[in-house]
């Protein structure tokens, strides 16, 4: 499968994984345009409840991995997952969430949980795609506008242009397509 469920700890947290479960895999998930851009001025440039959905279906009661702007502009910790966001801000605090410093030490406890998730952004991506063993990425089918003077934000070259397995379709506002891509495929 795809993905799999975790149990839930006191608070909605994910628990500790049984000895002698599947072992764990690390994801990258993410939206992007037909040129790869997922970000605009700090902020999703779409709006998709349907893509919404599928992301909350795969993570959730899993770990999540994202940075402090992700972490930002999503605005609060995502429920019945256990969060961690990298921060280079000694002190920074992140409400029901784990703080790490760096990419190796998310993903040493993240992976005790289960499967774990690198949500995003762009650097914290580029940290993490080395790591990972599937990536699973929307297209949004358009090529979003950049204004003059606004911050674009792309995923890394890589796995976002790379042949996958449809596992997602739906339409809002936008068309997309969800594919599943495996590490070496």
């Amino acid at each position: 499968p795809l993905h799999h469920r975790g149990g839930y700890a006191q608070g909605g947290g994910v628990q500790d994984a049984s000895p002698g479960q599947a072992p764990r895999v690390i994801c990258a998930i993410a939206a992007c345009d037909e040129n790869g851009l997922i970000g605009l001025d700090g902020a999703l440039p779409w709006r998709l409840p349907s893509e919404l959905r599928h992301f909350r279906a795969l993570t959730i009661g899993h770990a999540v991995i994202m940075g402090r702007r992700t972490f930002e502009s999503i605005g609060c910790a995502l429920p019945e997952r256990a969060n961690f966001v990298l921060s280079r801000t000694t002190g920074y605090v992140a409400p029901n969430a784990r703080v790490v410093h760096r990419m190796g030490d998310a993903l040493a406890v993240a992976r005790k949980l289960g499967d774990v998730f690198i949500i995003g952004g762009a650097s914290v991506f580029a940290q993490a795609l080395p790591f990972c063993d599937r990536a699973y990425i929307t297209r949004v089918h358009t090529r979003v506008a950049v204004p003059d003077g606004a911050v674009a934000t792309y995923l890394p070259r890589g796995w976002w242009d790379a042949a996958g397995v449809e596992v997602a379709r739906g339409c809002d506002a936008l068309a997309w397509t969800a594919y599943a891509i495996e590490r070496g495929a």
